[in-house]
């Protein structure tokens, strides 16, 4: 394993041996650390296809408004479909400052696939980022900007983090400021600062900032009805995905709040279309 800063570690992968749960044809690793940080140890649980073979994988980021939320909260289907899921820790907003959740991210995806793919039977080159709300943010940060160094984790040069597809629900890709210049407390905890007082820092956490032409597949949905986050921070990020040249699915309901993309009656439509893009990103 490399060497490292201190207080920064990265754990050895266990073998995917003996799952901690079985569940229809799914075999299930809970709580395995992937990251040692000074503020703690970071864990994600581990979602296998039986016997799995050189699968597809899928690193999920949850939600919470950047100080909240827990990796249980993915709910699971994925390996049913073949794929390996992964959702995972990061560290919030009231522990660390921008940009940790970041790397913390770039730090799972990096270790899943440079240590844990040969033990877990998983592709490490057929890759997905995947988040809800701020962890849409989270991820789709992660997979418009692989090669920014300041997302790299500490102490890991050239992290393994470049995608082939980024699937993101309710999420916010544009820190471009509010009508009346204030910024929202919840965020100002997330950057540790203002938009007046650090602009470019807020630019440089805009997802939408570092599309480009070599962007990977995007699927997005994003409910009009939201109150949370207005929709239209997904289609400004759609238009400029277009124009890069970036193949970009969406769903758009119109009457569907904040991620509810789960819930009836857009669950079915949801899964379907999520389905159908990995298939078509991830080679299944």
């Amino acid at each position: 394993m490399p060497s490292r800063p201190e207080g920064y570690e990265t754990p050895e992968p266990p073998a995917f041996e003996e799952p901690d749960e079985v569940r229809d044809g799914t075999e299930i690793f809970r709580g395995v650390p992937f990251e040692e940080t000074p503020d703690g140890t970071l864990h994600l649980d581990l979602y296998l296809p039986a016997d799995a073979d050189s699968v597809p994988l899928v690193v999920h980021v949850h939600g919470g408004a950047w100080q909240g939320g827990e990796r249980t909260w993915y709910q699971p289907w994925h390996a049913g479909q073949g794929i390996a899921a992964a959702t995972i820790d990061y560290r919030l907003s009231g522990t660390a400052e921008y940009p940790a959740a970041v790397r913390d991210v770039a730090a799972a995806t990096h270790w899943l696939r440079t240590y844990a793919a040969p033990a877990a039977g998983v592709d490490p080159e057929r890759t997905a980022l995947r988040g809800n709300s701020a962890g849409a943010h989270l991820a789709g940060l992660l997979a418009m900007a692989p090669n920014e160094d300041n997302f790299e984790p500490v102490g890991i040069d050239d992290p393994d983090t470049e995608v082939d597809a980024f699937i993101g629900v309710s999420g916010i890709y544009n820190f471009d400021g509010d009508d009346d210049g204030e910024t929202p407390p919840v965020i100002e905890q997330f950057f540790g600062c203002t938009r007046s007082e650090c602009p470019d820092t807020f630019d440089e956490g805009s997802p939408i900032q570092h599309v480009d032409g070599d962007d990977p597949a995007t699927f997005v949905w994003h409910g009009q009805a939201d109150d949370a986050v207005p929709d239209d921070q997904t289609i400004d990020f759609r238009d400029e995905l277009r124009d890069e040249g970036v193949p970009v699915t969406v769903l758009n309901p119109e009457e569907a709040g904040h991620v509810v993309n789960l819930e009836d009656p857009w669950r079915e439509e949801f899964r379907t279309t999520e389905r159908e893009f990995l298939s078509d990103e991830l080679d299944l």
